[in-house]
C-alpha cells in the first residue's frame, strides 16, 4: 500500500497582507477571504455578526459585522448542548459521575415518576447525550399542539420532574430524536452529580481554568440551575478556546480537563446520516456533529475529521484537526441558520478537501448504451472480461460475460461473448492474480435438466487452447442461498457475497481461507465491513490488505442504491469501514475490482460526473488507487 500512498497533502503557503489581523499562515487564501468578507457585507448569508479563524495556535483572522461589538457576548442556541457534552466529560474526569453508562434515574430518585416504565429505566447517560432517549418528545413543529418543548418553556416549576414524566416511544438508542430534552437532562445530572449549580459549575471546572471571564447563561424558569443551562452566551474568542481545549485532547496548560479518549468519542459519527437540513446530513457524536454529507452537487462535501458545534441562526463552532484550524461564525439568520456554514466551506476549507476525485472513462471502444459493469483483467492487462446486461433497473434480467482483448494502439477489440457464457446468466469475473482461473457466478444448472433458482460461484481453468468447461464449487463455498461476487489475493484465499444465514444483513461478504489445498468453512468479514442492508461486488487486495466493496442503504451513503467502501485490515481484524465519500457520484457506484495500481468501477453517473440516479446507461470507469489513498488521508 505505501507505493500507493501519498506521503503528504500539498499545502500552499499564501502570505497575507490584505487583513491588518491577518498572519502567515498555510491552506488559507487571501483572496477567498476578501471575496467572503464582501459577500459578508453584501447580506449573501444573511446577518453574520463575527468571524474568526484559530490557525498553528493563534488567531489569523478576527472581523465583527453589523455593528456587533467584538467584545460582546452571543447567543450560542443549540451550541450551547456541545459545550453541556464537554462540562458531563468534565464531570466524569472530576470523579463526579462514573462514567456514560449509568443510567439517568439514578440521579433523580429525587423526581416523581406517574407512570413508571421499564424502558424509562434502561435509559443512559449515553442515551441522552446521542439524542437517542426514546422518550415520545415532539419538537420540531413550533405549533403544534403536541409540542412538548413548548409545554416545558410555557410551565413552571421541575421542568426536569416533566420531562422525565415523558411518555416512552420506543427502547433507548435505537433512534435519534433531536431535542432540548436530552441535554437538559444531562444538565441534571451534573448538578446532582455535583450538588453545584450548572452555571457555578462551568465557572469552576471550564470558565475559569481557560480564562473565560464573560459568559452567561439564560435566566428562564427563574435561573439556570432550573432551565438545564438551555442557552449559553459567550464571546466568539472566547468560543474559540473551547476549539483548543479539544484540539488538545481535553489538555489545557499541561492539565487535563476532559477524560482521555473523550474528544475523540463525543466528536466522532456515533449516530449516522441525520438529515437535519436540506443541505446536508450529519453524523453525531455526544451534542457535537460531524461528517458532513452534501444533499446537493451545489455543496461542498465536509471532512470526516472536521466537528461542528452548531446552533440556531446560524452559530457555529468548526474544528478542523487536521488543519490545526478552529472557525467561528457567529450570526442572526433563523430562517436560513446552515447558510453561514457555506461562508467556511466556499471560502476558508482548503481546496484540497473539496476536489471530487475524477475517475475516467475506461475502454470506450467496448461501451454501449445497456449496462457495463465488473471488468477484470488478465495480469498482463491485454485481456480483459466484463458482464452485460440490456437494463440497469430490470431486476432479474440475464447477464452475460464478454471478452475483449487490446489492440495495437491501446484500443480494444470488439466484445465477444466468452465461450463459457451466454447461455445461462453470468456475472462477476474476476481473472486471478496468477492468471490461471476465471472465477464467476451464474444460475446454471447443477443437476442436468433441474432450474437453478439460486446464483453459485464458478471458475474456468486457464488452458493451452482457451478455457476449460465451468467448474462448479463445492461445499462449503456453496450454499442453499446465492454467492456472488468471488475474488481471490496471492494466496488463494476466496472472498465473495452470499445471503447465506449467519451473516448481520441480506447479503454479507465472507471469506474462505485456502488451506492445504482446500477452501476451509467461510468466516464472515464482521459487522466492520457487513451492514444491514446488505453488501454486493466486491474486490480483495492481492496483498489482502484491504477490500473494496459497494453497499446500499448505510446511514452515511449519499444513495441507497450502491456506494463504495473500504475497509483496511489490521492486525488481523478488519477496520470500520470508511466511505468513499468524494469518489461516488450520487448515482450507483458498483462492482469495484483492483487490478495492478487502478481500482475499476461502473457507475451511472453523468459523463460529466454530475448527479443522476436515474441513469440507466453504466460505464466502466477507472481511477489510480494512489489517488484513492490520498483521499483517505485527507479525511
Amino acid at each position: 500500500m505505501q507505493n500507493f500512498t501519498s506521503s503528504l497533502l500539498i499545502k500552499i503557503i499564501f502570505i497575507f497582507s490584505f487583513f491588518p489581523n491577518l498572519s502567515s499562515s498555510q491552506t488559507l487564501s487571501t483572496q477567498k477571504l476578501e471575496e467572503a468578507v464582501s459577500e459578508i457585507e453584501k447580506g449573501s448569508f444573511g446577518e453574520i455578526h463575527s468571524l474568526l479563524i484559530w490557525k498553528d495556535n493563534k488567531v489569523v483572522f478576527e472581523k465583527y459585522f453589523n455593528d456587533w461589538p467584538s467584545d460582546s457576548i452571543h447567543q450560542l442556541q443549540s451550541a450551547t448542548k456541545s459545550i453541556t457534552a464537554t462540562l458531563l466529560g468534565i464531570a466524569i474526569q472530576q470523579g463526579f459521575i462514573k462514567d456514560v453508562h449509568q443510567p439517568v434515574l439514578s440521579f433523580f430518585s429525587d423526581k416523581k415518576i406517574e407512570e413508571p416504565d421499564s424502558l424509562r429505566n434502561q435509559i443512559t447517560i449515553e442515551d441522552l447525550l446521542t439524542q437517542r432517549p426514546g422518550l415520545a418528545w415532539i419538537e420540531r413543529q413550533w405549533e403544534d399542539p403536541n409540542n412538548t418543548w413548548r409545554k416545558v418553556l410555557e410551565s413552571e416549576g421541575d421542568w426536569y420532574e416533566m420531562i422525565l414524566n415523558t411518555p416512552m416511544r420506543e427502547e433507548p438508542g435505537t433512534r435519534f430524536n433531536y431535542g432540548n430534552a436530552a441535554p437538559l437532562l444531562v444538565t441534571g445530572i451534573i448538578q446532582q452529580a455535583s450538588g453545584m449549580e450548572i452555571d457555578q459549575f462551568a465557572k469552576k471546572h471550564l470558565f475559569d481554568p481557560l480564562g473565560i471571564e464573560k459568559f452567561e447563561y439564560w435566566s428562564g424558569n427563574g435561573k439556570p440551575a432550573n432551565n438545564g443551562g438551555a442557552l449559553l452566551y459567550l464571546r466568539s474568542k472566547d468560543l474559540i478556546k473551547i476549539g483548543q481545549l479539544h484540539l488538545q485532547d481535553g489538555i489545557w496548560n499541561g492539565s487535563r480537563l476532559l477524560p482521555e479518549g473523550w474528544v475523540q468519542k463525543a466528536t466522532s459519527g456515533i449516530v449516522k446520516g441525520n438529515i437535519d437540513n436540506r443541505f446536508y446530513k450529519f453524523s453525531y457524536g455526544y451534542f457535537w456533529w460531524s461528517e458532513g454529507i452534501p444533499l446537493s452537487e451545489d455543496f461542498f462535501y465536509i471532512p470526516k475529521s472536521i466537528y461542528m458545534a452548531r446552533g440556531a441562526g446560524g452559530q457555529h463552532l468548526i474544528v478542523h484537526p487536521k488543519e490545526k484550524m478552529i472557525v467561528v461564525i457567529t450570526a442572526w439568520n433563523l430562517q436560513q441558520s446552515s447558510l453561514p456554514l457555506t461562508i467556511y466551506t466556499n471560502y476558508i476549507l482548503p481546496d484540497e478537501y473539496k476536489k471530487k476525485l475524477q475517475p475516467k472513462l475506461f475502454a470506450p471502444d467496448i461501451l454501449t448504451e445497456q449496462v457495463e459493469a465488473s471488468v477484470t483483467l488478465s495480469p498482463n492487462e491485454q485481456e480483459l472480461f466484463f458482464a452485460r446486461k440490456d437494463s440497469f433497473f430490470a431486476m432479474g434480467r440475464k447477464n452475460t460475460i464478454y471478452y475483449s482483448r487490446k489492440l495495437k494502439y491501446g484500443s480494444w477489440s470488439k466484445p465477444h461473448v466468452a465461450p463459457f457464457s451466454g447461455q445461462y446468466s453470468d456475472t462477476n469475473p474476476f481473472i486471478t492474480p496468477d492468471g490461471k482461473r476465471l472465477f464467476f457466478t451464474s444460475n446454471r444448472p447443477t443437476q442436468l435438466g433441474v432450474e437453478k433458482k439460486d446464483r453459485d460461484i464458478w471458475y474456468v481453468e486457464k488452458t493451452d487452447s482457451g478455457w476449460s468447461q465451468p467448474i462448479h464449487l463445492e461445499m462449503p463455498i456453496n450454499s442453499n442461498e446465492s454467492e456472488y461476487s468471488p475474488t481471490l489475493d496471492e494466496e488463494g484465499n476466496l472472498y465473495f457475497g452470499s445471503y447465506r444465514k449467519g451473516g448481520h444483513g441480506s447479503g454479507d461478504l465472507w471469506v474462505s481461507y485456502f488451506k492445504n489445498g482446500q477452501y476451509q468453512a467461510p468466516e464472515n468479514l464482521s459487522n466492520a465491513v457487513n451492514a444491514p442492508d446488505g453488501e454486493w461486488g466486491s474486490c480483495i487486495d492481492p496483498k489482502g490488505q484491504f477490500i473494496i466493496w459497494e453497499s446500499s442503504g448505510r446511514e452515511e451513503g449519499i444513495t441507497p442504491s450502491g456506494d463504495l467502501y473500504i475497509s483496511f485490515k489490521k492486525e488481523g481484524k478488519w477496520q470500520p469501514a470508511q466511505h468513499l465519500s468524494l469518489l461516488n457520484s450520487g448515482g450507483s457506484d458498483l462492482t469495484p475490482k483492483i487490478h495492478g495500481d487502478y481500482l475499476y468501477f461502473a457507475s451511472n453517473r453523468h459523463k460529466d460526473f454530475m448527479i443522476q440516479i436515474n441513469n440507466n446507461n453504466v460505464d466502466l470507469y477507472r481511477i489510480s488507487l494512489e489517488e484513492v489513498f490520498a483521499l483517505i488521508e485527507r479525511e
